[in-house]
């Protein structure tokens, strides 16, 4: 049926027409959707610049203010070398000889426009070309500075030495820095001022050099403090060029566009420009200014791309629109003249029913579409019945697949446990070491108080890091526990003398009893000791009064004792931990070894802690067998106990030997187990102190090399090992390592493991296959301290393993035992021993 010319011209009117407004419609919400998508993008791409920009200047700042800083330091070293000779300290250096040395300084760094020293009343005594000899300086700001300690001050007019120095090349004054330092006597006392004064002219060709080769730094400028144009158009120096607007930028520290008196409206970016640390030197300021047109003319054009392709994608997507409103209106107008046809009784006819059907025709098409859906549904479930083994083996694969991704993710969990343990502990290592450092550089009391406060709040921060991964280590599954012999009583014995101390300072009493445990048993001694001191540690801090007992008994054979009478391979072992502290309330008691968890908020904020110490001895126990709990009333104390199963001790009980300090081991030693001693724990018997004085004794110039890429590290260790008197060749890298073995003749080396090129274990393994270095000791110094970072040191061939934060203490008996050994194995040892002996 053809639809009349009227109904035909109705389909374009949007009132008469659904395919007219559906199609209007949609093109208007295409072109609102690309005007506020380009606006989006243009502001997210304009905020992106001007985040670039701003990152940009304080990028150049940074850099102007290191490279002017290196500079100055540089030439502060340079008078600081001049004040410092023996000679001039002492006073005996005539000044014809003293004028010599600053004459000599000035050729080497020209830019020094005037060296000069003064006595201690501020007179001129020597100076180059004789200048301002006997002039007396007393005021200015640079002598005054300058008897108090090192002085790097601004800018200034050239005053008293302008009449001695030439123009600049824009016919200004010169300006000059100046570098002073005292000179002091050998008691102590100042009796000059060395000062040295640097053409600003030499600054700026170190802003010009850095900024010369990029076309967007053509016209950044170096402000004063006070605003002036410092380096920048030559008309403009030393005169104030603020456009409107300067200060909010300088204020906010975002980009905007300003105006500006020479060269017009540029983006304008403001970065603070320091190269003093001295806090009564303000900040210099480098101004970024950039063609606005250059900067935001891709933004521009994209702008201008999206709009112009949005309009174009919605005239599309409009035609389209009228199509496929066409292809779903066409039936319905079809059948609305059909209807109204049969309303005003004309003839209708009426298409095949399978291309357009009526009500009639849509019902029995919709049955027959639900007929063919259920037959459809009933084959797949038929499918289903069929394939239903194939369903259980893809589910087992999938199955699998979850089991690889989780042990993926337990491997990255382990990863970065690992890697977070190593990124602490090497600043940790770097603060611990420096203040062991100052320590020893006889501080006075305040400075020793405060140096040990330092320390012990370093310490607790290291516990506090040992611990978070130790309870990580725990709840991933990859804590593992060492296995070897050792004396039961003794560690029981030393954890009461760990907390002994914090006992007596609290007038507590503490109780040991042991009655019927083994002498020896086999497991992790370090793991058992970390639980016990945990529970003693705990008692003791929430007991004021009273007493503190450790009792420790066996419990009845363990399923592992065997069964003919023979000795028990298994010991289970009950540990119980007494005080009559304050108790905890029984609302309490069931989160008591959650982490980060304590009794409640007061104990917290009275007691302190983390709340970790709990659930990581909770977790110490269950990979040990047994199981943790407490009993417990308010007021009158609480008991703490668990129950540990360990193995029988493998190796007969070892008889007593001698102590000698050259018999200790930290290492692997055949039998033995990294990190035990041989002859005894001597960490205990003699202090750094002892262990250094014996080193210095025995080793003093020894041949040692030392492997670390980073510099804090190879500063603290270089101190601690010239306190011995061994000063040790530093290399950065691996392969800088294997090269100086191949070359020289050391007898130790002390190797980082993350090194850049070649990393510690990789050279361990080179050097090892060197000619004459299979048994070169060579000492893992790192921040990886998991014992699969350990186990991989030995593996590799390394003989010891030194954790950081370092322990100075086990560094110097280190050192000392393998210096030790070496020395033995080399001819003629024993003559050596005798002669240092009798010397």
């Amino acid at each position: 049926m053809t639809p009349a010319p009227q109904a035909r011209a109705s389909i374009w009117r949007p009132r008469h027409s659904v395919r007219a407004r559906f199609a209007i419609f949609t093109g208007i919400s295409g072109v609102l959707f690309a005007s506020v998508l380009a606006f989006w993008v243009v502001r997210g791409q304009r905020e992106q610049l001007l985040e670039a920009v701003n990152a940009s200047v304080r990028r150049e700042a940074a850099v102007l203010g290191q490279t002017i800083s290196a500079a100055l330091a540089e030439r502060q070293s340079q008078v600081q070398q001049m004040a410092s000779l023996p000679e001039v300290v002492s006073g005996m250096m005539e000044p014809g000889a003293l004028r010599l040395v600053l004459e000599r300084t000035r050729s080497y760094s020209p830019e020094f426009e005037w060296l000069a020293m003064t006595d201690a009343r501020g007179v001129v005594t020597t100076a180059t070309g004789a200048r301002l000899e006997g002039l007396n300086v007393a005021g200015e700001a640079w002598f005054v500075q300058g008897s108090r300690g090192v002085w790097v001050g601004n800018p200034h007019p050239a005053g008293a030495l302008k009449r001695f120095l030439p123009l600049d090349a824009d016919g200004r004054l010169a300006q000059l820095v100046d570098v002073a330092v005292p000179v002091i006597d050998n008691d102590g006392k100042v009796i000059g001022v060395m000062v040295g004064m640097l053409n600003w002219r030499w600054i700026s060709g170190i802003h010009h050099a850095l900024t010369a080769a990029d076309a967007d730094l053509q016209h950044t400028l170096l402000l004063a403090p006070s605003g002036e144009v410092s380096v920048g158009p030559s008309g403009w120096l030393g005169r104030s060029m603020a456009p409107p607007g300067l200060a909010q930028v300088k204020a906010d520290g975002q980009s905007r566009v300003l105006s500006w008196p020479d060269i017009g409206e540029q983006l304008t970016a403001l970065a603070p420009v320091r190269w003093s640390a001295q806090a009564a030197q303000a900040p210099w300021t480098l101004v970024l200014r950039q063609d606005p047109a250059r900067v935001f003319g891709p933004v521009n054009t994209l702008q201008r791309r999206l709009l112009f392709s949005g309009l174009a994608g919605s005239l599309a997507f409009m035609w389209l629109s009228w199509w496929l409103a066409g292809k779903i209106v066409r039936p319905l107008r079809r059948l609305a003249h059909t209807a109204r046809a049969l309303q005003e009784g004309r003839p209708a006819s009426f298409e095949a029913p399978t291309r357009h059907p009526d009500e009639v025709g849509m019902l029995s098409g919709a049955l027959a579409d639900l007929h063919g859906n259920l037959q459809a549904r009933l084959a797949e479930l038929a499918a289903y019945r069929d394939h239903l083994e194939d369903k259980i083996g893809e589910r087992t694969e999938q199955l699998r697949q979850a089991a690889d991704r989780a042990e993926a993710a337990n491997r990255a969990k382990s990863a970065f446990i690992a890697n977070m343990s190593h990124e602490i502990r090497t600043p940790m290592n770097a603060i611990m070491g420096m203040t062991y450092l100052l320590q020893q550089d006889a501080p006075t009391p305040t400075q020793a108080e405060r140096l040990g406060t330092v320390q012990q709040a370093t310490e607790h921060l290291l516990d506090i890091i040992n611990n978070i991964l130790d309870l990580s280590k725990i709840e991933a599954g990859m804590f593992t526990l060492a296995a070897q012999d050792f004396d039961l009583p003794e560690v029981l014995q030393r954890a009461i003398d760990l907390v002994g101390v914090r006992a007596a300072e609290k007038g507590l009493g503490l109780r040991l009893d042991v009655a019927g445990c083994p002498a020896r048993v086999r497991g992790d001694a370090t793991r058992v000791s970390q639980v016990l001191i945990n529970l003693l540690s705990n008692a003791v801090k929430f007991t004021d009064q009273g007493q503190v007992t450790l009792q420790v008994r066996p419990l009845k054979p363990h399923a592992g004792v065997a069964a003919d009478g023979d000795a028990p391979s298994q010991h289970a072992l009950y540990i119980e931990v007494r005080d009559t502290g304050i108790g905890i309330s029984p609302d309490q008691l069931s989160r008591l070894f959650n982490a980060f968890v304590q009794a409640d908020e007061s104990t917290t904020r009275r007691f302190g802690g983390t709340g970790l110490g709990l659930a990581i001895t909770r977790g110490l126990v269950e990979r040990m067998g047994g199981q943790i709990g407490v009993n417990s009333e308010p007021g009158k104390g609480s008991t703490f106990w668990c129950t540990l199963v360990l193995d029988a001790a493998q190796a007969p009980v070892p008889v007593p030997a001698p102590v000698d300090v050259s018999a200790i081991a930290f290492a692997r030693q055949p039998g033995t187990q990294a990190g035990t001693a041989s002859g005894g724990d001597m960490s205990a018997a003699i202090s750094p102190v002892e262990a250094m004085a014996l080193l210095r004794s025995r080793h003093a110039g020894a041949r040692i090399l030392l492997a670390d890429d980073n510099p804090v590290n190879r500063l603290l260790v270089d101190e601690l090992l010239g306190m011995a008197n061994i000063h040790p060749q530093i290399v950065h890298t691996g392969a800088q390592a294997l090269e100086r073995v191949r070359n020289q003749t050391f007898d130790l080396l002390l190797m980082d493991i993350h090194m850049p090129d070649m990393d510690g274990l990789t050279a361990t393994r080179h050097i090892r296959a060197l000619p004459g270095c299979a048994e070169l000791p060579i000492i893992a110094m790192t921040a990886s301290v998991l014992q699969e970072e350990r186990d991989a040191c030995l593996e590799a061939g390394m003989n010891a393993h030194l954790g950081k934060p370092l322990d100075t203490q086990q560094l110097f008996l280190t050192l000392l035992h393998w210096l030790d050994l070496q020395r033995q194995r080399k001819p003629g040892a024993r003559e050596a021993d005798a002669l240092t002996s009798s010397v």
